[in-house]
Formats: structure tokens, C-alpha cells, sequence
């Protein structure tokens, strides 16, 4: 079976309405920003939830973030140096731009931590704990939460820190064949390590459709990667509007719902359905 591409032109035309999506979700949430009287940055005060909110400096935040990775062009995350002059620069476009926060899928260093500071951008401070790893085998939860361990240690001196999103879109099929209750627990193990490094902190990790069957409670708020193309079923059915209300009321209730990915395709390897 072959496989149709996108082609370059297409492919264009999709990065354009993300742009436009992106550009279009500033102007309002700056407007609402301002009409609500809301700040712009944390002010250096870490933040608490109450009814659905994040709290900073005893106010409301609203959230403005876009993802942020170090990999530059032809290169893989892990394949080369970070440099401190291109994330200087990127944070300075990134608030630019009217955004207000950086989600990171890896830990920012105790210096990319400082240039966020620097451009008044908080952060939603990824630790990359590997979500196919055997949540039940000893070795391996003892390595995760010795990383764990470490990035906390350092963020907590930053006050650019807005909360912690550990681990990125688990597997279903991973997750029930290794216990729900295994990984829950070992999800609060990761939070209790965190807030002992960092008392006060927010913690969370990056959740994906088809996992509404799993919860954790006691994390502080619910993070969610809602593409607007997957599942299409529900799309189809009730509407992207509708799937953020799906998770807010199943999953988020009185905690902060916060959509920490969203965008469509632009893959040249793959053929994805992005038409209305």
C-alpha cells in the first residue's frame, strides 16, 4: 500500500493556520487578560489552584504557553550542544510574541531557567521519565526518580518556576498491562519526590485521549495534548470545544485544566487527516 504525502505547498498551508490558531489564542488571552485584570508574570511567588484556577502572587494566571525544545534544524534532541545565545533568543521572540509561559518536554537547565527569568516567562518544567518504561521494576523507578530528584533539586531555586509536568502521553495498553494502581503510584511517588525537593510545588503529568479511564487525584492540576484531528470520531461528533469540556468535567473538576499540547500536522513522513 502506498502511502500519500502531503505535499510542500500543503504542508506550508497547515503551518500557516497554526501560526494563525496560535496568533488568533494570544490577541484573546491577552484581551482577557487584561479585562480580568489578570497578571502577566508570576513575580517570582509560586502558585496554588483554587476552583479551577492557578493562583500566583495570590492572583488568577491565565496560562499563555507555547512548547519550547533545543533541537535545531537537521539535528536530534540529543545530538548536539545546547546554545545559550539561541535560547536567550528564543525566549526573548517567545514573549515577544505575547506569551507568558514555556512548556518543555526535558528539563531547562539552571541557566536556560535564568534566561526565562531574564524574559519574564515562567515555565512548566518537563522531566522526561520514560513513559514505556516497567513502572513496577525497582531499578528502574529508582533511576526515574534519582532524575527526578535532581532537576527539582535545582529548579526550586527558580522563580520562573510555574509547576512540574512529568512524563508525556503513557500508553493505555502500557499502563493496564503494567496496574493502574502500579502507575498511579508510581506517578505520586515521582510528585511526593518532587515537593520534597521543592515544598509548595505543582505537579502533573502530560495526559493524551484515550486515557480518560485514568486519573490521579492528588496531582495538582490535569494536563492534556488535545489535537484538534485525534480522535476523530469525537471530533466529528461534538467539536474540539467539546472534547476540552469532556476533560475538564470528567477528569479536571475543581482542578486547572491545561492543554499542553495542541496544533495540527505538518509531518512530511506521515499522511494525517487534518480536513475539517
Amino acid at each position: 500500500m502506498s502511502l500519500k504525502l502531503p505535499t510542500r505547498k500543503k504542508r506550508l498551508g497547515r503551518l500557516l493556520v497554526v501560526v494563525a490558531a496560535l496568533t488568533a489564542y494570544v490577541a484573546g488571552a491577552a484581551a482577557l487578560s487584561t479585562r480580568m485584570g489578570l497578571p502577566e508574570r508570576i513575580d517570582g511567588k509560586r502558585c496554588t489552584t483554587l476552583d479551577g484556577w492557578l493562583y500566583c502572587s495570590g492572583q488568577k494566571f491565565l496560562v499563555k504557553a507555547v512548547g519550547w525544545d533545543p533541537t535545531r534544524p537537521g539535528k536530534l534532541p540529543w545530538d548536539g550542544e545546547r546554545s545559550a545565545a539561541l535560547v536567550d533568543l528564543d525566549f526573548q521572540g517567545i514573549r515577544a510574541a505575547g506569551f507568558n509561559t514555556i512548556r518543555t518536554w526535558e528539563a531547562l537547565t539552571p541557566d536556560e531557567l535564568a534566561a526565562a527569568e531574564k524574559h519574564d516567562l515562567a515555565v512548566l518544567q518537563g522531566i522526561w521519565v520514560e513513559p514505556t518504561g516497567d513502572f513496577s521494576d525497582s531499578v528502574f523507578r529508582r533511576e526515574q526518580l534519582a532524575k527526578v530528584k535532581h532537576v527539582a533539586r535545582y529548579s526550586h531555586e527558580s522563580p520562573a518556576i510555574l509547576a512540574y509536568l512529568v512524563m508525556n502521553e503513557p500508553a493505555p495498553d502500557h499502563l493496564l498491562q503494567i496496574g493502574l494502581d502500579t502507575s498511579k503510584n508510581f506517578l505520586l511517588e515521582i510528585a511526593a519526590t518532587i515537593r520534597r525537593e521543592d515544598p509548595g510545588a505543582l505537579v502533573s503529568f502530560s495526559s493524551w485521549p484515550g486515557l480518560e479511564f485514568f486519573d490521579v487525584p492528588d496531582l495538582d492540576f490535569v494536563a492534556v495534548n488535545l489535537h484538534p484531528f485525534r480522535p476523530r470520531v469525537l471530533i466529528d461528533a461534538i467539536g474540539y470545544d467539546g472534547m476540552v469540556r469532556l476533560w475538564k468535567t470528567l477528569l479536571a473538576g475543581e482542578r486547572p485544566l491545561l492543554i499542553t499540547e495542541y496544533g495540527i500536522s505538518v509531518a512530511p513522513k506521515e499522511a494525517v487527516d487534518n480536513e475539517p
